[in-house]
């Protein structure tokens, strides 16, 4: 959809209506047709990306525990 900081978040948000301090307005269109909001909320979901950073490891222990959570691996 874009590259680092072209508003791929603030978009999502915007049609999620999870944006604060401003004023959603347009249409949603489907091929080409108007549909309402609650017809996406069915079939959408939006999850925001929130980077966890535990600041009492350094980087190498952050990139470790980051890789053992997703990928179940044991690393030296």
């Amino acid at each position: 959809m874009g590259p680092s900081g072209a508003g791929k978040t603030t978009f999502l948000s915007a049609i999620a209506r999870k944006a604060r301090g401003c004023t959603v307005t347009g249409q949603i269109l489907m091929n080409g047709k108007q549909e309402p909001i609650h017809s996406f909320k069915k079939i959408t979901g939006f999850v925001p990306q929130d980077d966890i950073v535990h600041e009492n490891l350094i980087v190498k222990e952050n990139l470790q525990f980051s890789a053992r959570c997703r990928y179940l691996i044991d690393l030296p």
